[in-house]
């Protein structure tokens, strides 16, 4: 089974796009919001790949066909490029406006990726170990750019408030944004005296 990595899926988003354009036609023009591993993927050096692509659909035609047709073609499973993300308790209807064009291709398919803080706050919500060491390393990426301000209103535009969020996730962002590493923001948490007897110790 391919991978999706930095090296390949520009390859598969333009095969896409001419998979568009065979079955639509030149006047079809499909937007793709992509979230998740794949937004990372593209706009930061830090992670090699992805399990699937996870995107926000704008066309109300249906491209399956041509999602299957580049499946077959590079040995990717069926659902490499899905909208299952619709279903999680990340998703918000108000992404699309905040994210932000990365390229089109073919003049068939053009697509967005997620602004930098709003990805954040996605992963606040989904809080998996993967999502701290992503949160982790965007932040990193480029700290200036960051504060817990700048996210905190990426959070409210996207979820109305923080209800969504876990009191270990609020923790973490909080203690993240000062210039810590990850080891002693994680050894900070495990020490807090509400979390110390939790089922559930940081372990990065």
């Amino acid at each position: 089974m391919t991978e999706i990595n930095k090296n390949n899926i520009e390859k598969f988003l333009g095969d896409l796009a001419k998979e568009i354009r065979k079955e639509f036609g030149r006047n079809e023009l499909v937007e793709l919001v992509l979230v998740g591993g794949a937004s990372i993927l593209l706009n930061y050096g830090f992670r090699s790949s992805t399990m699937d692509i996870d995107a926000i659909k704008s066309s109300l035609s249906s491209i399956n066909t041509c999602i299957y047709n580049v499946a077959d073609k590079y040995d990717l499973p069926d659902t490499w490029l899905n909208y299952d993300f619709k279903s999680t308790a990340s998703f918000s209807d108000k992404l699309r406006v905040n994210s932000k064009y990365y390229k089109t291709y073919g003049g068939s398919l053009k697509v967005y990726t997620v602004k930098d803080e709003y990805l954040i706050a996605m992963k606040l919500v989904a809080f998996r170990e993967n999502d701290i060491s992503d949160i982790y390393n965007i932040i990193t990426t480029n700290r200036d750019h960051f504060s817990f301000g700048k996210v905190d209103q990426a959070v409210i535009n996207l979820y109305g408030n923080w209800d969504k969020i876990s009191d270990h996730a609020k923790l973490f962002i909080e203690k993240l944004l000062p210039d810590k590493s990850i080891d002693e923001i994680v050894h900070e948490i495990n020490s807090e005296p509400n979390y110390e007897n939790t089922d559930r110790n940081w372990d990065i």
